[in-house]
């Protein structure tokens, strides 16, 4: 399986996985030269797509961490959806949420993820991937993953 993995907030940095194993990781900020640069990191991912020939058709799934909205993104075009889901989260008992969590349970955000996953998709769309190739993982999560299963 092959996937990308693109952060978007500081640090941007996009990383190839070719069956388990890092390929290629880049950051943005190597080609635009801006320390820490935060944002989808479109010029490393142009790079890698170069580099290693990468198409659309080859890449199985892009995986971004942050459920929601990119860090610098906060209170800036999320507004009033990410106010509103944040509200929720802390109002409604967990059993109500149930197995899915609580980003598939609200109106509010799931239009955020809606919002952020179409977001992205425009930003692929120049190298032919799929919107239903994108995945939204928790930041957290990504870090865990990344700790048990790259360690060998």
């Amino acid at each position: 399986m092959r996937f990308l993995g693109i952060h978007d907030g500081h640090n941007a940095t996009v990383c190839l996985y070719d069956d388990g194993k890092i390929v290629a990781m880049v950051s943005e900020e190597r080609f635009s030269r801006k320390k820490n640069h935060s944002g989808f990191p479109t010029l490393a991912v142009q790079w890698l797509v170069k580099e290693f020939g990468v198409r659309g058709a080859d890449i199985d799934l892009v995986a971004v961490p942050g459920l929601v909205v990119p860090m610098q993104e906060f209170g800036h075009q999320a507004g009033p959806w990410y106010r509103l889901a944040s509200t929720a989260s802390r109002l409604v008992p967990a059993r109500i949420i149930g197995s899915h969590g609580m980003a598939k349970s609200y109106v509010a955000l799931r239009r955020l993820r809606e919002a952020r996953t179409r977001q992205l998709a425009q930003h692929l769309a120049p190298y032919e991937i799929p919107e239903s190739r994108i995945r939204l993982v928790d930041h957290h999560t990504a870090h865990a993953h990344a700790a048990y299963w790259l360690d060998s």
